[in-house]
């Protein structure tokens, strides 16, 4: 048995919770990137939309 802490928790839990609350941290910030780079092209497609309308 794992040698537990004041709070209740061994250290491997606690590593691998670590690890995975990084790990999310990681893809939250991937995909905060993405979405930003995506708004940006998409502000760029209206602004070219804005200085060459379409007449139909």
């Amino acid at each position: 048995m794992a040698a537990a802490s004041g709070d209740g928790y061994d250290r491997t839990s606690r590593r691998e919770a670590l690890e995975d609350g990084l790990l999310g941290l990681a893809g939250l910030v991937i995909l905060l990137a993405l979405a930003g780079f995506g708004l940006q092209e998409l502000a760029v497609e209206l602004r070219n939309a804005q200085d060459h309308p379409t007449t139909e």
